[in-house]
């Protein structure tokens, strides 16, 4: 960091002072992800994540182990899923609704905002904290394992 003055420049004769110093990346990363990445994303030592986690999506733990074709087909399978929601939903004449936000139609929106006509505001419901506190989980019993974020989970195979 090197301090600076009201006019923005640098205040001469005043060393610039190291704020933080970046781990070093694991080796043969095959996405040369940072240690704070791999921290974020993964499922060790964490509370069994809800259904719709991402984390359990089979496609994304294909792609974290660098298995880009089963991450394709995974994906594929997944956006076929996905299609077949929306036709049930359309045929039931039923809205999709998210689980843990509400769409906020009167939003304080401030300077630099994107207007309403482009992106609709959410803000979140509090549903979430109402769940039941859930056990720790193993990241092999997660990872890739139980995905579920479906409206209508009965029409999905196994």
């Amino acid at each position: 960091m090197v301090p600076c003055g009201p006019d923005g420049e640098p205040v001469p004769d005043v060393p610039p002072r190291r704020l933080w110093t970046c781990t070093e990346k694991p080796k043969d990363d095959y996405y040369s992800f940072g240690k704070f990445t791999h921290k974020i994303s993964s499922s060790e030592g964490i509370r069994t994540p809800l259904p719709s986690d991402s984390r359990r999506r089979p496609d994304r733990s294909a792609l974290y182990n660098g298995e880009t074709v089963p991450a394709g087909v995974e994906k594929h399978r997944l956006e076929e899923m996905q299609r077949a929601e929306k036709r049930v939903r359309d045929e039931k004449g039923d809205a999709w609704t998210p689980r843990w936000f509400k769409r906020v139609e009167e939003p304080q929106l401030y300077e630099g905002d994107a207007p309403l006509d482009k992106v609709p505001y959410w803000e979140w419901n509090g549903e979430y904290d109402k769940q039941p506190e859930r056990p720790m989980g193993k990241a092999d019993e997660i990872d890739g394992k139980g995905f579920c974020p479906w409206q209508y989970p009965e029409i999905h195979s196994k």
